[in-house]
């Protein structure tokens, strides 16, 4: 049986186990990172057939910028949902021109909310103010 001596065969210089163990570790991370900001960057929206818990909110405030052909912002709001305490939430979404203009500072937009989670909501621009 032949004996194998990787003592030999491993390199002795500092910079290639270095960059050796940094690629190992980038293919551990970068699974992980992609995982992570995916998670962050999935809305908190509920969705659709969940959302049927109606609410209003007050606007805070806007910080919108301008994209290609797309507008981003975040929106601070005061959440009322029936039944539980009106807390703040700020949301980063893109916006269509006609909601950037019903979600200025003062005024009142609808949402609904999913029943089990009343803080995960969506903004909804369809429905009218009450």
């Amino acid at each position: 049986m032949n004996q194998v001596h990787l003592a030999g065969r491993l390199p002795s210089d500092p910079r290639t186990i270095a960059i050796a163990v940094a690629c190992v570790v980038a293919a551990l991370a970068i699974p992980f990172l992609t995982g992570w900001v995916w998670n962050r960057m999935s809305p908190a929206e509920p969705p659709d057939e969940r959302a049927t818990l109606r609410g209003s909110a007050q606007v805070l405030s806007l910080k919108a910028a301008s994209g290609l052909r797309q507008v981003w912002g975040t929106v601070e709001l005061e959440v009322h949902i029936p039944g539980s305490e009106p807390y703040i939430k700020s949301v980063y979404r893109q916006f269509e021109p006609e909601e950037l203009a019903a979600a200025q500072p003062g005024m009142t937009v609808q949402v609904r909310a999913d029943p089990d989670k009343p803080k995960r909501f969506r903004i909804d621009f369809n429905q009218p103010v009450m």
